[in-house]
């Protein structure tokens, strides 16, 4: 969400939890002609420091509530199936995930696109290696190629599929990024996956075609 906005009264943070500004802001965006933009301020946001399997309970008839009420917001799916995933129900988790890309594909704004690379992102982790996973993730990519947290789930899943050739060209575009240089957007990646994990599981990947020394390297 915006971190700067104007001080009007028709902006105002909305919803049960995850209270959010962007609805006013984009409907005062269209109306007006206005428009949101990047700045150089850099804002550091601990909220979800350590473990938040405390919230869960509390969470999930909030988040039920809310989607109950008919809204389109693509965050409140994601955050809602992974809490069904941290609570063990993985079809619900599944499910709801399901509808959440549904929903972003009806109103495709830059914040639900970036909110359904995460729902792209928790569907490969939880749905087993196989086809039908192959083709989530390669939607979420050709909807966002710089997501490359997702980038690097396309890399995982093809290596436990034992296509460990084809995961190779995806984990040296990863090596290739400078982390320190790339540009914040809607998206942010853990920095590993740039260098510890890329280059152990491309280790992992060389060892299984019989490149051992180049694995070694």
């Amino acid at each position: 969400d915006p971190r700067l906005f104007l001080n009007r009264p028709d902006i105002r943070f909305r919803g049960r939890i995850h209270e959010s500004v962007m609805p006013d802001v984009d409907r005062l965006c269209t109306a007006l002609g206005l428009s949101v933009f990047m700045t150089g301020a850099r804002i550091d946001h601990l909220g979800y420091d350590g473990s938040q399997d405390h919230k869960h309970p509390r969470n999930l008839p909030l988040l039920q509530a809310e989607l109950k009420q008919g809204h389109d917001r693509v965050y409140y799916y994601y955050h809602l199936a992974e809490t069904y995933a941290a609570l063990g129900d993985i079809p619900a988790a599944q499910q709801t995930a399901e509808e959440g890309l549904a929903a972003a594909r009806r109103n495709n704004t830059g914040k639900n696109l970036a909110d359904a690379s995460l729902i792209y992102q928790m569907l490969a982790r939880i749905r087993p290696p196989g086809q039908s996973t192959l083709e989530i993730i390669e939607e979420g990519l050709q909807r966002l190629p710089a997501d490359h947290a997702l980038r690097f789930q396309l890399a995982l899943q093809l290596a436990q599929l034992g296509r460990h050739t084809d995961a190779l060209p995806h984990l040296k575009m990863l090596q290739s990024i400078d982390p320190d240089t790339l540009c914040d957007g809607l998206l942010a990646f853990d920095r590993r996956i740039f260098a510890t994990f890329a280059w152990q599981l491309a280790g992992t990947c060389l060892m299984a075609t019989g490149s051992q020394q180049e694995a070694l390297q």
